[in-house]
């Protein structure tokens, strides 16, 4: 996209060179701040839904907009008591390398009730995550909906036969 306008905007700088009469100069002119104005819209435009809500999720944190969080400490649970019992459960995805192991994002069960936490700080952006349970990975994160929270933005192809959730902070 930046390419089309940069050629465009030198086209256009060529054609304002040659202009004589200055006729030229004011039409194109018009039409480069009326692109100009274009593209600044169209790149600020947020992807997806715009629909602001101020409700609190009680389990993670500030909903921003609808199916987004907002940036900060968000904090993540998996209920195994109703997903039928786990031993360990790590969160795993794009802001650690997919690393299953990383002891950084272990969840914890601090209470014994079958309901594992970790709280992450996270800036702004898009996250790609999965749950690695008892040292498998869930083929669709989908299927764990139920049991999970925040509840995922969107789930997206992993390359793999299955999908990732995906969590839109802003």
């Amino acid at each position: 996209m930046v390419i089309i306008f940069l050629t465009i905007g030198f086209i256009i700088l060529k054609i304002w060179q040659r202009d004589k009469e200055g006729i030229m100069k004011r039409f194109l002119g018009l039409l480069t701040a009326m692109l100009l104005v274009v593209a600044l819209v169209i790149s600020c435009a947020p992807a997806g839904t715009t629909k602001k809500t101020s409700k609190k999720d009680k389990k993670s944190g500030e909903v921003a907009k609808a199916g987004s969080i907002k940036a900060g400490k968000i904090k993540f649970t998996f209920d195994s008591n109703e997903y039928g019992g786990a031993s360990s459960v790590n969160l795993v995805g794009s802001f650690n390398g997919w690393n299953p192991t990383d002891p950084n994002y272990a969840m914890e069960d601090p209470d014994g009730d079958g309901i594992f936490e970790i709280e992450v700080e996270w800036d702004a952006g898009k996250y790609l995550y999965k749950y690695y349970i008892d040292g498998n990975w869930p083929k669709d994160m989908s299927e764990l909906e139920q049991y999970i929270s925040p509840k995922p933005t969107e789930y997206v192809d992993d390359g793999f036969g299955g999908r990732n959730a995906v969590l839109v902070v802003e």
